[in-house]
């Protein structure tokens, strides 16, 4: 039998920001960003966004709409840049637990306690990055390696048509992943040329890189950081994050994205203490024998236990309804049925 595969969530770390002279950040509590548990959707456009773009001295102040962020209204602040993550923390991974059967770990940065995916994440500057460019072209041959990503709570209705939603025990309240291989680093959905599976759902987590937003130590701010060890950041091809000394659309489009998924995320997490609240997770385990008589088992994760569910009284009902989790279990456990088409991935069929 091979090596169980675990789910252990440390893909969301609080990291640290030293001194530098300009870079991208946003500010939660500011506006839109205020109330993180009611933002499911972008702000109107009577809300100011909550991009900064810090240049060397002053830091113009962002207003508008996270569509579309206009740099117009100065006032004075230091500025940050240089992410380093707290030695820990890190990103999601299923790792073995038994060494009968040795799996490959996957490339998620597990010994550099960086999130999933990133190997070396900057904040972007326009000094630093003025003739940086990001190649746009679809390709998730980076994922490869990574048999779970991140979800948050918005798109479990999207994902559950694909893949088994499960929530990774070790953090409080447990994070949402969707589940995508039965083997330690293997994504069943990417092919060998960086495609992924076609009419599949891409988690938000995935489409943003290599882009990220980094928490100051302080956790006042969020700093656009961008990972400059992906083949997708280079100064020769692709398009670029500055055009005279301004950020580009590309890079105001990235930070509106990483703005919005870091909203969605906190709402998720609300929205997750919910179930831990009425004691409605359990631990969980796989076991699955393919064609070929192997054994392939996945550990340590948590599912809603439909017992439990069916026996909350009519006021926790309503409270999860109001607070938006009812919908977030059922599409979890529809999305236990995709646990046979992993196996089927897994066997080729």
């Amino acid at each position: 039998m091979s090596s169980p595969v675990k789910l252990t969530p440390r893909w969301l770390p609080r990291t640290q920001v030293s001194p530098a002279s300009d870079c991208i950040i946003c500010v939660p509590g500011f506006a839109a960003m205020a109330d993180f548990a009611k933002a499911r959707q972008p702000p109107p456009t009577s809300q100011p966004a909550v991009c900064i773009y810090r240049l060397s001295g002053p830091r113009q102040l962002a207003t508008g709409n996270v569509q579309n962020t206009q740099i117009n209204r100065l006032s004075r602040s230091g500025s940050q840049n240089c992410l380093t993550p707290r030695t820990g923390e890190g990103r999601p991974s299923m790792t073995k637990t038994e060494a009968d059967s040795p799996l490959p770990r996957a490339a998620d940065g597990a010994s550099s306690g960086m999130p999933l995916f990133y190997g070396r994440p900057e904040a972007i500057r326009a000094e630093r990055h003025a003739d940086v460019r990001v190649d746009l072209t679809p390709n998730y041959a980076f994922s490869r390696g990574s048999h779970a990503a991140p979800l948050n709570a918005v798109e479990f209705a999207a994902a559950a048509r694909h893949y088994p939603i499960v929530f990774a025990a070790g953090t409080n309240p447990p994070a949402a992943v969707a589940v995508l291989g039965l083997r330690t680093g293997k994504n069943l959905f990417v092919d060998d040329k960086g495609n992924w599976q076609a009419n599949c759902y891409i988690p938000s987590y995935v489409r943003r890189y290599p882009f990220v937003l980094a928490r100051s130590d302080d956790q006042s701010e969020f700093v656009l950081c961008i990972d400059a060890a992906s083949d997708k950041v280079g100064q020769t091809e692709g398009t670029a994050l500055f055009e005279d000394g301004k950020p580009a659309e590309i890079t105001q489009k990235a930070l509106e994205f990483c703005g919005a998924f870091q909203r969605e995320a906190l709402a998720s997490e609300t929205i997750l203490a919910k179930l831990v609240e009425h004691d409605l997770l359990v631990p969980n385990s796989g076991r699955f024998t393919l064609a070929s008589g192997e054994v392939l088992t996945v550990n340590d994760f948590l599912v809603v236990d439909e017992k439990r569910f069916a026996a909350l009284s009519d006021e926790a009902f309503l409270d999860l309804r109001r607070s938006d989790a009812l919908i977030a279990i059922y599409c979890h456990l529809l999305s236990m049925r995709n646990w046979g088409e992993l196996v089927r991935l897994e066997q080729g069929d």
